[in-house]
């Protein structure tokens, strides 16, 4: 067969797939900023609750991610090699979303365990080492990364080793935050299925927490191996194959996943200003009813 034939072919299917995340990561995008719009709509009175920070977070994430799309579109970069010298847009781009996913991710695996903490009637000084032990992951982790980004600016005869570099703490991250989904998840989904009251609510989020952990965690992990695997076998980035399962698996699927599960919008307050009990049973009051009625907000 031509040779010039075979790589037409594969730059076209190469561009049709990097067309089709750019879509995807779009349609994402959209969805996110319709639920957000419908929630500030539904519940007015509401400030900025965890619900509406992981709905922007979402929105933000994958809008970079059509921004580096379209600028893979019109140039010639590899999507895994990082070179700030020559690529500052798009390693920006490229690696910029990874932290924000983790933001994003972390904030969800922060509501679980304050869930679980308010049920297990913590002290409030176990809620606000929660809230502190987020802000300094996140606070290093963007840390890192920006020193990360120096180095590569001022160091380019040090581009290959940096590269590698970034990958393998990308990944770190990556494993970190699938580490959390199952130590909280778990906690939360044990917790729920000794609710001592079986109503459908509960059912409901019992299935919901078992699988945004499960699946989750699994796109978590997975990420992390293809991530090391990318700086192992440069040559996978040339696959369109391997391109497509990279995205697909890491952000878009559990990025739909957790949308699906956001579908429904919280509780409008009634005339006399309070929400609509949860639990319908008079006698109902046990140490799970705070926890399991903040999985509604």
């Amino acid at each position: 067969m031509n040779l010039g034939l075979l790589k037409s072919v594969f730059n076209h299917a190469e561009s049709t797939v990097i067309w089709v995340l750019l879509g995807l990561f779009a349609l994402i995008v959209v969805i996110s900023i319709i639920q957000l719009l419908r929630i500030v709509h539904n519940v007015p009175e509401f400030s900025w609750t965890t619900q509406k920070i992981f709905l922007f977070l979402c929105f933000l994430t994958c809008s970079v991610r059509v921004a580096f799309f379209a600028v893979v579109q019109k140039s010639d970069v590899n999507i895994f090699m990082v070179n700030f010298r020559d690529h500052p847009l798009s390693t920006v781009l490229d690696t910029f979303p990874v932290i924000l996913f983790f933001t994003t991710y972390t904030l969800l695996i922060l509501f679980w365990s304050e869930i679980i903490f308010v049920a297990q009637n913590s002290e409030e000084s176990t809620i606000q080492k929660a809230h502190w032990a987020f802000g300094t992951s996140n606070f290093l982790a963007y840390s890192v990364l920006f020193i990360l980004w120096l180095l590569l600016f001022l160091l380019p005869h040090k581009k290959q080793s940096l590269d590698i570099v970034i990958n393998i703490y990308l990944a770190f991250l990556v494993i970190f935050a699938a580490c959390g989904f199952i130590y909280f998840g778990g906690r939360l989904f044990f917790m729920l299925k000794q609710f001592p009251i079986n109503t459908t609510s509960r059912t409901n989020k019992l299935r919901e927490v078992g699988l945004v952990t499960s699946v989750s965690s699994t796109c978590f992990v997975l990420r992390a191996i293809l991530q090391i695997v990318s700086v192992i076998r440069v040559d996978l980035d040339a696959t369109w194959e391997f391109i497509f399962f990279y995205y697909f698996v890491s952000e878009i699927f559990p990025s739909i996943l957790i949308l699906w599960i956001l579908r429904q919008l919280p509780p409008r307050r009634d005339s006399t200003g309070s929400k609509r009990p949860l639990i319908n049973e008079e006698n109902s009051q046990n140490r799970y009813d705070s926890g399991f009625y903040k999985l509604r907000i």
